[in-house]
């Protein structure tokens, strides 16, 4: 379990992961402290920032508003 933030200080992601890869449950905010995403996800070969095996992924637009809600694979 861990939290990024922005250089703000504003909260940029909380939730697990392994090195810097999400893995486990986690959420993602935008800098204006909505939520971004809200994944769970399992974890990848792959050891750069945007590569998930998701098993369920919510997606926000910067308002609020839900985007996506499904199984994501990248």
């Amino acid at each position: 379990m861990g939290k990024f933030s922005y250089k703000t200080g504003q909260l940029r992601y909380e939730g697990e992961f392994e090195g810097l890869q999400d893995v486990g449950q986690g959420t993602e905010y935008y800098e204006n402290g909505k939520i971004k995403f809200t994944d769970r996800c399992r974890k990848c070969p792959y050891i750069f920032y945007g590569a998930w095996l998701n098993v369920e992924r919510k997606l926000y637009y910067k308002t609020g508003q839900l985007r996506y809600e499904g199984t994501l694979k990248a």
